[in-house]
């Protein structure tokens, strides 16, 4: 037996010399590459491209080498993935495979090893879990149940009046976005001729498409398929990567501002401001921007909130530093570009705190930007180059959106600035680092403030885009502010006491820590009380999450799309016009859904927009069938109905593609039916439908 094992010993031991010698190291690398790629493609043939994506995130976050707890490494992995994957895109673009997940998931792998062999480094994670990594992550989950609540258990139909929110119809456009990056197999301005007929004319271009690839790449690993589904099943996965957006945003906000506190505050202080935090962004105003459509500037200012909290207090390892924060930029930019200003002012308050640590390594810096820069840089260099948008008459346009509270965001500015002036705060370099980056924050915004004011007389749309940067930078920056809280000294009663048993007094410490959480997420709006009022605001001891888990917020053209629905006109492929309303917007809209479910808003845009001077088409909503099943007319023929079938007749004369018309009113079927006949030519189709959505 003896003799056995000093032989298995040997073995043991001349293997190990052996792949230690340069052979043998090339070796074991050529066999990990082979294995990688054999994983990858043996994970697509059993539609487990998921496994692969968790490999690579793992791989990721093991190979890294900032932050101390298990948390702060995922989410360092999960923001230098997002602009790592960004980058990557342009190369899935252009290459044969565009965005099979086999061939992605095999590089992504390759570029792990690559990174493994050059820098020495072996697969680790850190085994530290923190108490506010629970409050982290409740926070995230909290937002997303929020969110979730109206459609978790219902089916399309009845999710029609929330994925579409407000009806405004940036849902659309960002989906239409993330359709054509599955059509075409990458970035819509690689392949202009086939996106301009799915995207709004010019946006391939003009819009940054960051988000929606990051959703286009998770959404053909979660189904190992990048062959295009149906469009209505598309649109209701995109949105659920909508709502796993905003729970991202959350947690990078909520977890910057614990980075940001860093060691000089307890985790139990850290807990109870991220509670608050968490609960804010979870149930506050911030939330409008998911049912407002604004789903790529939540995914960017997720990027945002942990560029700074780098920035402020960047990793120890250079290296580590450099590609985190090239890679974050570049998120931020792709998702969206607007908060490229704030980002790049953030940097210039870095590089002046530490300007000794980055000239010590600037070979790491610098080879890092000339790949980040370019590519940070070309969201805003595109327009020009290729489209059609002209920033400065952009920056200035309405829009409906909910206007930040600017005596909460006063209050929230002065307690952040207090807790970073602090006299045992000034000698951070991170808080020096945050304090300058709400000085040059505020300083963007009132330059920003007064562009506005000079050139449209007041702020509009953008502006508030440019405080919610604002507000996710007074709320990372909230973490010092605690230091002015003081323990109280035991009393002269208690030092006399009898000493309490340890399992006592960390039994009253766990209490009272979660109290602590607990009324940190109440006064932060965290708490909802009796029935739901809203009336553009929430009502008393209401939130702004508790008024969307209602049902409260709804399209206001939900009723013609469940007809479109049932009549199974959405996504048939078919080019269609709906005028089954008497108010134009909602049949420009309800028209607009089909044209995106249809992949043909670029084409048709122009014409369905012409819609919105068309009135007296329905005169009445499609309310009830009549008793022999056919629809009822609700409203006698008048002059703004014959005006509106003569417009709706040039209208249909201009169409680029033969479009099926789906009417709700007889006299109007009846007109455009004898149009259709006199212009055979345009290929017209009429279809007149009872509020059921069946062919009358």
């Amino acid at each position: 037996m003896l003799y056995r094992l000093s032989g298995l010993r040997g073995l043991t031991a001349r293997c190990r010399t052996r792949l230690s010698g340069p052979g043998g190291r090339a070796a074991v690398w050529g066999g990990l590459l082979v294995l990688v790629w054999l994983f990858a493609f043996a994970a697509h043939a059993l539609h487990a491209d998921p496994l692969s994506a968790l490999v690579v995130f793992v791989g990721t976050a093991s190979l890294l080498r900032a932050g101390s707890a298990l948390l702060d490494r995922f989410v360092l992995a999960a923001g230098l993935l997002g602009g790592a994957t960004i980058t990557a895109a342009l190369l899935f673009s252009v290459w044969p495979w565009h965005l099979e997940p086999a061939p992605v998931a095999g590089s992504a792998m390759t570029a792990l090893l690559a990174v493994a062999f050059a820098t020495g480094r072996r697969p680790k994670l850190p085994r530290k879990v923190l108490w506010s990594d629970a409050v982290i992550l409740a926070s995230g989950a909290a937002s997303a149940i929020t969110l979730a609540w109206p459609v978790a258990r219902v089916g399309f139909k009845q999710s029609l009046p929330y994925l579409t929110a407000v009806g405004q119809g940036d849902r659309l456009r960002h989906f239409s976005l993330f359709d054509a990056i599955q059509q075409v197999g990458g970035y819509g301005f690689f392949h202009s001729d086939q996106a301009r007929e799915i995207v709004l004319p010019g946006m391939e271009a003009n819009y940054p498409s960051g988000t929606h690839m990051l959703y286009a790449l998770g959404d053909v690993f979660a189904r190992s398929s990048a062959d295009p589904s149906t469009s209505t099943a598309a649109f209701h996965r995109y949105y659920w990567w909508a709502v796993i957006g905003y729970a991202f945003f959350v947690v990078c906000v909520t977890w910057a501002c614990r980075w940001v506190a860093g060691p000089a505050v307890s985790d139990r202080r850290r807990a109870v401001v991220c509670a608050g935090v968490g609960a804010y962004l979870a149930t506050g105003v911030l939330m409008t921007g998911f049912w407002n459509e604004s789903d790529a500037e939540m995914l960017g200012l997720g990027f945002f909130a942990l560029a700074v909290a780098l920035i402020a207090r960047p990793p120890v390892k250079d290296g580590d530093s450099a590609v985190l924060l090239g890679a974050l930029v570049v998120a931020v930019s792709w998702c969206y570009s607007l908060f490229l200003v704030p980002i790049a002012l953030a940097g210039v308050a870095g590089l002046a705190v530490y300007r000794k640590r980055v000239r010590r390594s600037w070979r790491a810096y610098a080879a890092v930007a000339v790949v980040a820069v370019p590519v940070a840089l070309l969201p805003a260099v595109l327009p020009k180059l290729v489209g059609t948008l002209n920033v400065g008459s952009h920056l200035l346009l309405a829009g409906p959106i909910v206007r930040m509270q600017r005596r909460f965001l006063a209050g929230l500015a002065i307690v952040a600035f207090l807790g970073l002036v602090r006299a045992g705060t000034r000698r951070s370099p991170a808080y020096r680092v945050m304090f300058g980056q709400l000085l040059a924050g505020g300083a963007a915004l009132a330059v920003f403030w007064a562009y506005q004011v000079l050139s449209v007389g007041g702020t509009v749309y953008y502006f508030e885009k440019m405080l919610h940067a604002w507000t996710v930078l007074c709320l990372v920056a909230l973490g010092p502010a605690v230091l002015w809280l003081r323990r109280a000294a035991p009393r002269p009663s208690m030092a006399a006491s009898p000493r309490s048993s340890p399992a006592l007094l960390r039994t009253r410490n766990a209490f009272g820590a979660v109290a602590a959480v607990v009324a940190a997420a109440i006064l932060a709006g965290g708490l909802h009380w009796g029935r739901v009022q809203y009336d553009g605001r929430p009502g008393p001891d209401m939130n702004w999450g508790a008024v969307w888990a209602s049902g409260r917020i709804q399209n206001p053209y939900a009723d013609s799309l469940k007809v479109l629905y049932n009549a199974k006109f959405l996504g048939d492929g078919v080019p269609t016009m709906a005028l089954l309303s008497d108010q134009h917007w909602v049949n420009v809209d309800a028209s607009n859904t089909l044209a995106v479910l249809n992949h043909d808003y670029g084409r048709l845009q122009k014409t369905l927009y012409a819609l919105k001077d068309v009135d007296g088409i329905a005169p009445g909503e499609p309310l009830r069938p009549a008793p022999t099943g056919k629809a009822l007319p609700y409203g006698d023929r008048s002059e703004v109905t014959e005006r509106g079938v003569a417009r709706l007749r040039r209208i249909l004369a201009a169409s680029p593609i033969p479009l099926r018309v789906v009417v709700w009113d007889p006299w109007v079927e009846r007109e455009l039916r004898k149009f259709a006949a006199q212009r055979p030519d345009l290929g017209l189709r009429i279809v007149r439908v009872d509020r059921l959505g069946r062919p009358v």
